[in-house]
C-alpha cells in the first residue's frame, strides 16, 4: 500500500504560518514525497471572509511524485484553480487533490475537478465532510476516470 496522507499542518518558517501539507509514503513506511499547497484562497463575501495566507504559508516548489513507477502530480484544495500547475507536473497518469471547502466556496469550485480536461488521465479528489468551528463543508468524495 502506498499512503497519501490527506493534508496536516506543518510548521512554516514565517513565524505564526503553517504549510498546509499532503506527505507521501510508500509500501515500507518510508516518506517518499510532500506537496505543500502552493496558493493561497482569499473569500469575502454573504457574510464570510476567508484569507488563508493569513495563517498559511505558500508552498512553491512543483511536485515529482510516483507510486509504484505511476508518474502523478498533485495539488492542495485551492491550486485547483491554476491548471498551469498541474501542466508543469506532466506527464502523469493519476491526479491527487485533497480538498475541504466550506459550503460557500464549494458551490463555486467543487465541479472544476470534473470539469477540467485532464488529457485521459484519472483525477482522484477528495473533500471531506468533518466539522471544522462551525464551518458548513461542502464537497464529496469522487474518483473521475
Amino acid at each position: 500500500m502506498v499512503l497519501f496522507g490527506g493534508t496536516i499542518p506543518l510548521q512554516s518558517p514565517d513565524a505564526g504560518k503553517v504549510m498546509n501539507t499532503m506527505l507521501v509514503y510508500d509500501r515500507d513506511g518510508r516518506a517518499t514525497g510532500c506537496i505543500t499547497k502552493c496558493t493561497c484562497s482569499v473569500f469575502s463575501g454573504l457574510g464570510e471572509r476567508y484569507a488563508e495566507a493569513d495563517t498559511i504559508s505558500a508552498g512553491g516548489d512543483v511536485p515529482k511524485l510516483a507510486a509504484d513507477g505511476v508518474p502523478l502530480a498533485a495539488g492542495v484544495c485551492y491550486d485547483l484553480r491554476f491548471p498551469e500547475f498541474f501542466r508543469a507536473q506532466q506527464p502523469f497518469d493519476v491526479l491527487l487533490l485533497p480538498a475541504a471547502f466550506t459550503y460557500t466556496t464549494g458551490k463555486a469550485h467543487w465541479g472544476i475537478a470534473a470539469a477540467r480536461p485532464r488529457g485521459g488521465k484519472t483525477n482522484a479528489t477528495s473533500s471531506p465532510r468533518r466539522k471544522v468551528a462551525n464551518t458548513k463543508a461542502a464537497g464529496e468524495r469522487s474518483v473521475i476516470a
